[in-house]
């Protein structure tokens, strides 16, 4: 079967690099197609079926989906309803990474040839970036700046909060605990702590000893101080709050317990960390 192909002047805006749209059908496309620009897409309403490099996916509400250069692909709709779609040009995708650095590793996201990353929102993020997308609707067609600053930054946020989840359930294969471990990164569920854990994730807690033993080599408990201790050394670090109130913020609600824990890590007490914060060694060591 022949495959079309599509090259960024043929859909791209040259003044935002990006184009956007919100479809309820494919009538006006040909597949399979390939193209040399990314594209993403939401699905806000229906189902869809997608086969890309070989792989067929069935789609709902919720499924965000990342499409690279030279991926071969067919889409069509299971079930009527709409999608969101915005295409950008390479060169935008290449500053992008350029700009989030090594840390962000796009490299596991850009493999040539496997399935297309995805991450499957829920109807609160759906609706978050369903609203960004329609805010574009309303900045003046004349104005190519705005157009192109609000697009930069909802691509932007898209990679470094939804797409960045492919990373990790790369790592365990369980796209659940990875949600899971990322709304423990919220200061309201970290300050929780092990009854946040038990109440998002629905899972006994003898399952998700396994589970994190499994996956990170630690206990629920053992996970849930790294992170509060993290959190207490940025805010000793970038913060002139009482370390007592640092450490209540954390969810530690014993000082002595804080100081325990924060001493085993880091090697030195709280205080004694925030008093040489300044000096470029301390970094250093904590780094290695």
């Amino acid at each position: 079967m022949k495959t079309f192909w599509q090259q960024e002047t043929d859909i791209i805006d040259p003044h935002t690099e990006m184009h956007y749209a919100i479809l309820s059908s494919f009538q006006n496309t040909n597949f399979p197609h390939s193209h040399d620009f990314f594209e993403f897409f939401l699905i806000v309403e229906g189902s869809q079926e997608l086969v890309c490099n070989h792989y067929t996916m069935t789609l709902g509400p919720g499924a965000l989906v990342l499409i690279r250069p030279n991926d071969i692909h067919t889409r069509s709709y299971l079930q009527s309803g709409y999608h969101i779609n915005i295409a950008f040009s390479s060169v935008i995708a290449k500053s992008l990474f350029e700009y989030l650095g090594s840390g962000y590793p796009s490299g596991s996201l850009l493999s040539p040839g496997t399935p297309p990353p995805y991450v499957m929102l829920n109807q609160m993020e759906s609706e978050r970036v369903e609203r960004r997308m329609k805010e574009l609707y309303t900045v003046s067609l004349s104005d190519l700046n705005l157009q192109r600053t609000k697009l930069r930054s909802l691509i932007l946020d898209i990679f470094v909060y939804y797409f960045s989840r492919c990373f990790s359930r790369q790592q365990s294969g369980e796209g659940w605990f990875e949600n899971l471990l990322q709304e423990m990164e919220k200061p309201a569920n970290l300050s929780e702590g092990l009854p946040a854990l038990l109440r998002i994730s629905k899972k006994s807690h003898e399952y998700l000893c396994r589970i994190f033993r499994q996956y990170r080599n630690l206990t629920p408990t053992q996970y849930i101080n790294d992170l509060r201790l993290n959190y207490a050394a940025n805010f000793l670090i970038h913060s002139d709050l009482p370390i007592l109130d640092i450490c209540m913020m954390a969810g530690f609600d014993n000082l002595s317990h804080f100081y325990h824990l924060f001493r085993k890590k880091y090697d030195m007490t709280p205080r004694q960390f925030r008093n040489t914060a300044h000096r470029s060694d301390l970094f250093a060591d904590i780094r290695q």
